[in-house]
């Protein structure tokens, strides 16, 4: 099989894709604060989450004390 130029003619400009679309791509640095930045936003919650969980369960350490304390005092109290 030959090839001809009408052949070549069907294909696309590759280079030129690839050109348009790495011109649309951001450079390295903006990618690079955008990702740091995305990071940022996803560690926050993360931060709050374990501070409130922490919270809770000092709270709940807390409120056995007090539950421990008053059943002590009601069983001398009832005895």
């Amino acid at each position: 099989m030959t090839v001809t130029m009408t052949m070549f003619s069907e294909y696309k400009d590759w280079a030129a894709i690839h050109e348009r679309e790495f011109a649309k791509m951001d450079s390295l640095d903006v990618y690079l604060e955008k990702r740091e930045e995305r990071r940022r936003r996803l560690k926050t919650p993360v931060k709050r989450a374990a501070a409130f969980a922490a919270k809770l369960v000092s709270g709940h350490q807390q409120q056995q004390q007090q539950l421990d304390t008053t059943k002590v005092c009601t069983k001398e109290w009832l005895e």
